[in-house]
């Protein structure tokens, strides 16, 4: 799995370097310090209908955000994956600038259809690599 921060994209190959599925995404916002983070993964978890829980907010105790999610697959920790994201706009998807306007808390944002699509083909294991 190759996603492209720079480029807003990703890409699934097979061993033959075959592209299997490929979308846009929306990665973390680097203007607010919440960059996706670079480098060599492996996914580590795939579950379906969970909520992601942000950090405690300190004044108030309460998460930053509470987001239910279809479809969830981790590659840093229990933090940091690959998910769908129907809250953006679909144009978002195709806007290699749009991570700095509407950009994540870190991870990479997917089309509801191409996060199911990508769901049924990743195994926990697979490799996930991030880069500018």
């Amino acid at each position: 799995m190759d996603i492209d921060i720079s480029e807003q994209y990703a890409r699934y190959y097979d061993a033959d370097g075959n592209i299997l599925w490929e979308s846009g995404v929306i990665t973390g916002n680097p203007n607010l310090g919440q960059d996706t983070p670079t480098g060599v993964y492996y996914l580590n978890s795939s579950l379906r209908n969970i909520t992601l829980v942000g950090s405690k907010d300190p004044e108030t105790g309460e998460p930053e955000y509470e987001t239910p999610v279809s479809f969830w697959m981790a590659f840093v920790g229990s933090a940091v994956g690959l998910h769908d994201a129907t809250w953006q706009a679909s144009s978002s998807f195709g806007d290699p600038n749009a991570y700095y306007y509407c950009g994540s808390h870190g991870c990479v944002n997917l089309p509801y259809n191409k996060a199911e699509e990508l769901f049924g083909m990743l195994e926990v294991g697979t490799c996930v690599i991030t880069h500018q």
